[in-house]
């Protein structure tokens, strides 16, 4: 009898892996609700040894078709429970994943203010925080450099442009190949690093000396 009921347990866990399966997203999966849902996960499966503690003298009836059925029954059950748990594990990561994105905007909201009332090390700092949460997004070390080269950390500038580059998908590599020599070269105090700038990725980027320029 327990087989079975864990089968229909398994079969109700079904409903939410499926919506998260086809829309990306269950509010039953979220990490408040998944953890309650799988408790009879862990109960169900001893329900005999749970009755005969809370009312002794009782038994669970069965029938000789019902046990020959309980194998597949906690199987099948089984793997149900483990696709919940797998798709409520997802669900939790890209719930990571959407506040993560959400701190980010937040902090890079603050740069923006900052470098709008002059407070350059602010901006720099916030953008520094904002990058730690997506060290491999090419705007954000974009972002990072121009608030730099604002603050007047021309060679910590010069490196966040290059890491840009190399970060940046091929197909817009181009563009932003541009967009850092025209930031470069809009900062005089700069000196030299414009041109070394170009060279470098002259180097490393054969294909792209058009954009260069210079």
């Amino acid at each position: 009898m327990e087989a079975l009921l864990f089968l229909i347990y398994g079969l109700i866990l079904l409903h939410p892996s499926i919506k998260f399966l086809r829309d990306g997203n269950s509010a039953l999966l979220s990490g408040r609700i998944a953890p309650l849902l799988l408790v009879p996960a862990i109960l169900l499966p001893n329900l005999n040894w749970t009755l005969l503690y809370l009312l002794p003298g009782h038994r669970l009836d069965t029938n000789f078709s019902l046990n020959v059925a309980a194998p597949f029954l906690w199987v099948s059950g089984s793997i149900f429970v483990v696709l919940f748990g797998l798709c409520a594990l997802l669900q939790i990561r890209r719930g990571e994943g959407v506040a993560a994105r959400d701190e980010r905007s937040r902090l890079e909201g603050k740069a923006r203010l900052a470098m709008t009332e002059g407070r350059m090390d602010d901006a720099v700092a916030c953008y520094e925080a904002a990058l730690r949460l997506s060290p491999d997004d090419f705007a954000s070390h974009y972002r990072l450099a121009r608030a730099l080269l604002k603050a007047g950390y021309f060679k910590k500038a010069y490196d966040e442009l290059l890491i840009t580059v190399d970060q940046t998908p091929t197909e817009d590599r181009k563009e932003v190949l541009s967009r850092a020599i025209s930031l470069l070269d809009s900062f005089p105090k700069t000196g030299t690093l414009a041109e070394n700038f170009r060279n470098d990725c002259r180097r490393r980027f054969p294909d792209e000396s058009a954009a260069l320029g210079g």
